[in-house]
């Protein structure tokens, strides 16, 4: 029988154990610290690059700025942010309450400004818009479709000045001009905007409706239970429940959770 004595056989650990991370380091295995890096597109014209629908709300503009080669700066001046070392999902906080109903931004915002910013693909959900400020970035800079720029600015908080805006193609510098002559035009014939304002206003409580079972910026607890949700479900994904009359992104923003991340969780819990 052969005995190993307590000192040999801890030098031989010791060996193995620094041998070990010595490989992994060769090999470039052994990370000490925690990267951030989205997948991977696994198919079609940009197969390998890196996928903005994978952003995720932890991440900070710092990272999303590294992983798709995007300056930072952009990324703050569109969103409004002021340091690189915020994170993403600190959106939804931010614009909590102050968007028209039916509308987020968020982080599938940040994940359509860099699809449009750098032209890789991404797929919006139905309620995301982007902040005014992000679109004479994306006129002047966007590799995206022209046509899916200005689809987006269509649907900005202040989209009736977008048209007046799409007409120059050399970017964001050349629109207050147009802006400022389109809203001068209008003045003489003070009879064609009291004509067309009914018919807006009339069409926006159809257009904002609640949809049974759409989850938006404005569906509350009280709307998830009269669709006929498993409240007790719901619970345990929010960990917790907020009033009846409480919105479910207003909710996550106190807990400091992200809506847009659970939001698709929430519509998976949506009664058949």
């Amino acid at each position: 029988m052969i005995k190993l004595r307590t000192a040999p056989l801890a030098l031989l650990v010791l060996a193995g154990m620094f041998g070990g991370i010595g490989i992994s380091a060769a090999f470039g295995l052994w990370k000490t610290e925690n990267t951030k890096q989205p997948a991977k597109i696994r198919e079609g014209d940009f197969a390998g690059m890196p996928s903005p629908s994978d952003i995720r709300g932890s991440y900070t503009w710092d990272e999303v700025s590294k992983a798709f080669g995007l300056p930072v700066d952009r990324l703050l001046s569109a969103f409004g942010s002021s340091s690189g070392s915020d994170k993403v999902n600190s959106l939804e906080g931010r614009y909590a309450g102050k968007l028209p109903a039916g509308t987020e931004i968020g982080t599938d915002s940040v994940r359509l400004f860099v699809s449009l910013y750098t032209g890789l693909p991404h797929e919006p959900e139905s309620d995301t818009i982007l902040p005014d400020a992000a679109f004479p970035i994306l006129r002047a800079e966007g590799r995206a479709e022209r046509t899916a720029i200005e689809a987006a600015a269509a649907r900005a908080p202040s989209a009736p000045a977008a048209p007046a805006a799409a007409k120059p193609s050399s970017g964001g510098a050349a629109q207050a001009p147009a802006a400022a002559e389109a809203a001068a035009k209008p003045e003489p014939a003070a009879a064609q905007p009291k004509a067309e304002a009914p018919a807006a206003s009339a069409a926006a409580p159809a257009e904002h409706a609640p949809t049974p079972g759409a989850i938006t910026g404005k569906t509350s607890f009280g709307d998830l239970e009269s669709w006929g949700y498993d409240m007790a479900k719901v619970e345990a994904l929010l960990g917790g429940r907020g009033p009846e009359a409480q919105a479910i992104k207003d909710y996550c923003a106190a807990k400091g959770l992200s809506f847009s991340e659970l939001k698709a969780k929430l519509q998976e819990l949506a009664p058949r």
